[in-house]
């Protein structure tokens, strides 16, 4: 949604956009993939190292794939952040819409056929 300040001379408030270029809201964990431009240290997972897989943040900023960030707490009574060794509070971690939506319109490689070289957004990949 968009905020439109007026619209034949009235205010009109939130407007819907046209959300049909959209892109798919996940892609495959396990999988390797090949990225055209390097990957940023911002797209990595602070534990895992690996692409950001449902980006959370932590109160000291640094970003962790879901999974890794479950695991964190899991393993540990009082969690760390690997990063700068303060406490990971579960109060302080949120989902980061914005990293993901970054993330899922970085371009890769295809690798479905042998020899293609097709750049396709990560969100779009099947």
């Amino acid at each position: 949604m968009a905020y439109s300040e007026e619209q034949g001379g009235v205010p009109c408030g939130f407007i819907r956009q046209n959300s049909g270029n959209s892109i798919s809201l996940d892609f495959e964990p396990n999988t390797e993939y090949w990225f055209v431009e390097q990957l940023e240290e911002r797209y990595k997972c602070a534990f895992c190292r690996s692409v950001l897989h449902n980006p959370h943040q932590t109160g000291c900023g640094h970003r962790f794939c879901q999974h890794c960030i479950l695991s964190l707490r899991e393993l540990n009574a009082v969690p760390l952040c690997p990063v700068d060794k303060e406490v990971i509070r579960s109060q302080e971690v949120f989902k980061d819409n914005c990293c993901k939506r970054e993330v899922l319109n970085l371009y890769v490689y295809c690798k479905n056929a042998p020899g293609c070289n097709a750049k396709i957004i990560l969100g779009r990949y099947q």
